[in-house]
């Protein structure tokens, strides 16, 4: 009996971002119907604020990892706060994923990520999931209320996150997704697939 595993890459760069980063990947199974890349036209105005940088070169490395990814067309940085905000490729599939593990590979951590994501109109509360645009979202510490279209979020997942605030993070919600990065029961049996990337945020 042959069995097919199915991961979007966004899976597989979590899963092996910190604990496997330097071991090779040997089977990698690709499903363009579950991928968790954002569709061309879902993101725009990226901002990370990268830690661990000491001076100029620090910059330029992250600055060169991230603009090798497929996605971004161009980088600019904002050396006293440690911000690159990222120009996007038009046309081009976005995954976040990916500026995660370019900012480690280059030496460094994300201590910060915001981005605006075009949302369909979907009610939101704390500690709750939402889907939309194809893609599932778990909002921590906000309030009731209805978002459409462009609105800014902070992920807060721990790859996008220093450890510190998240092990904070991990105390808004007793739900065991946040410690795996993919949807599970606790993400509401029967709404949701289990096993798919899952983006913690809060506006």
């Amino acid at each position: 009996m042959v069995l097919v595993l199915k991961f979007t890459l966004s899976n597989l760069f979590f899963l092996f971002r910190k604990k496997y980063m330097f071991m090779k990947l040997i089977f990698l199974f690709l499903s363009v119907s579950f991928f968790s890349h954002f569709s061309m036209g879902q993101y725009r105005n990226i901002e990370l604020q990268a830690a661990g940088l000491t001076c100029s070169l620090c910059s330029n490395a992250i600055q060169k990892a991230l603009k090798g990814l497929p996605f971004v067309s161009g980088v600019r940085t904002e050396l006293k706060s440690n911000m690159f905000m990222i120009d996007l490729r038009p046309g081009v599939d976005v995954n976040l994923d990916m500026i995660s593990l370019k900012v480690e590979e280059a030496g460094f951590s994300v201590g910060k990520l915001s981005v605006e994501i075009k949302f369909d109109a979907v009610q939101i509360k704390n500690d709750a999931h939402v889907q939309s645009a194809g893609h599932i979202f778990h909002f921590l510490a906000v309030k009731p209320q209805k978002i459409e279209g462009w609105q800014k979020v902070k992920l807060m997942d721990k790859s996008f996150v220093l450890s510190a605030e998240a092990k904070k993070n991990q105390k808004l919600t007793t739900m065991n997704c946040y410690k795996t990065g993919v949807t599970a029961d606790c993400c509401g049996m029967g709404s949701f697939p289990k096993g798919k990337r899952i983006f913690h945020v809060t506006i």
